[in-house]
């Protein structure tokens, strides 16, 4: 649950003990452009994450370097689950980048 700030609240779980409720779950998936498989598949993961409910979110992602001799990684897009009741949500660009 939020509270009038919009602001994450405990909620208690079934033990009594207090819990932070999850509000979105962020994943990151490669663009066509990535290589990493045909189109096909990678049409059929979007796809499919589509389905379980996943949205992407329009914003200038780039998944940064993993280790110091590497580069940035460009053809990833990030993604957001809110669940059933948020489908329809639209997050403003400027809540990623502030973020980020």
């Amino acid at each position: 649950p939020s509270n009038a700030n919009n602001q994450i609240v405990p909620a208690i779980d079934n033990n009594n003990s207090s819990a932070t409720m999850i509000r979105a779950i962020f994943a990151e998936t490669n663009t066509v452009d990535a290589s990493d498989a045909s189109v096909e598949e990678i049409h059929c993961r979007h796809k499919a994450l589509y389905g379980l409910g996943y949205r992407l979110i329009h914003f200038p992602y780039v998944q940064p370097p993993l280790a110091i001799n590497q580069e940035s990684f460009d053809d990833v897009m990030l993604l957001i689950y809110q669940g059933d009741q948020f489908q329809n949500c639209k997050i403003p660009t400027s809540i990623p980048y502030d973020y980020v």
